[in-house]
């Protein structure tokens, strides 16, 4: 099951198809049915939409992608992104702001609760022609995007750490905790509770967003995960990964379809984040668009997808 904050995807079935300009356009009406006024503002100010790491705009579709969703004033190469604010995060506190909690796990990331609410498109943080025209152009991708979902299963009893390695364990015993017993409608008795476990299990949701997991709860998720080397996956949004497989929604992403075997490839994901068999592993996905099915499973060796494609 997957519960859609914005309608822009919600036509989607796992195998579909997209052009590369038709997912840029659901992403930007997902952002606008967000805050018109602001993503406008910002669009008409020169914040990208769309990331160009270079100041060479000759390439025909450069050209063409660039005046389609950026603006005349934009600069390039583009270092500015549309940032939307849905809310001020209710979970956000001071001791969450120290410098030394960046420095707690990799990735170098203060807690999550003081960034909840802020909304990026994807495609202002990832250049344009090196993921996309150039692989394209060296045929190591097709150009086309494929829409897929991932069981919540595996997130939910196997992910137990972010990408960022924060864990995950007890943010999972909270979210049992609430359902069983204060709900989670109740602002106050919830901050209550996060007051507790922070006492007693310090940084335990350095990664787990609670604004946004409630509003994934109720209203569902605005973007599907954005993963653009086919053979990797869970290389970002764990985020979105969390607050869709935590809440028992399966998890939506697209990623490209390789050249070399466009029919059926391996992909795997970036990190061993899945506590599985009682050892750290990475999870593999097999992807097969002629009986339009994915397979799973465990490994704890770092390259068996490139392996595996290799045999292809």
């Amino acid at each position: 099951m997957i519960k859609w904050k914005s309608k822009t995807y919600s036509d989607l079935k796992p195998f579909d198809t997209l052009t590369y300009d038709n997912l840029l356009s659901r992403t930007r009406q997902a952002m606008l049915d967000i805050n018109t006024t602001e993503f406008e503002k910002q669009h008409e100010s020169g914040r990208a939409f769309l990331s160009i790491k270079t100041d060479k705009i000759e390439d025909p579709e450069l050209i063409y992608l660039s005046k389609k969703y950026n603006t005349h004033v934009t600069q390039y190469p583009t270092d500015t992104q549309i940032v939307l604010r849905q809310y001020h995060p209710k979970y956000s506190k001071p001791s969450y702001h120290e410098e030394e909690n960046k420095h707690i796990f990799q990735g170098i990331t203060s807690n999550v609760n003081n960034r909840d609410g802020f909304i990026v498109g994807g495609f202002s943080e990832i250049d344009a022609f090196g993921t996309y025209i150039e692989p394209k152009r060296r045929k190591e991708l097709t150009g086309d995007w494929i829409y897929l979902e991932l069981p919540y299963e595996y997130v939910y009893k196997y992910m137990n750490t972010s990408i960022n390695s924060s864990p995950l364990t007890t943010a999972r015993a909270f979210i049992e905790e609430v359902d069983e017993t204060i709900g989670w409608n109740d602002d106050e008795k919830l901050k209550e509770l996060v007051a507790t476990y922070d006492e007693k299990f310090p940084h335990w949701n350095h990664d787990f967003a609670i604004n946004s997991f409630v509003q994934v709860k109720n209203e569902g998720l605005l973007f599907p995960c954005q993963w653009w080397n086919p053979t990797t996956f869970a290389s970002n949004a764990t985020h979105r990964m969390v607050m869709m497989g935590y809440n028992k929604y399966d998890i939506p992403f697209i990623t490209q379809v390789p050249y070399n075997h466009p029919h059926a490839w391996y992909s795997q994901s970036r990190d061993p984040m899945f506590f599985y068999d009682n050892k750290w592993q990475y999870l593999i996905m097999y992807v097969d668009r002629v009986k339009e099915e994915l397979t799973f499973s465990f490994t704890e060796e770092q390259s068996v997808a490139a392996m595996k494609n290799k045999q292809l």
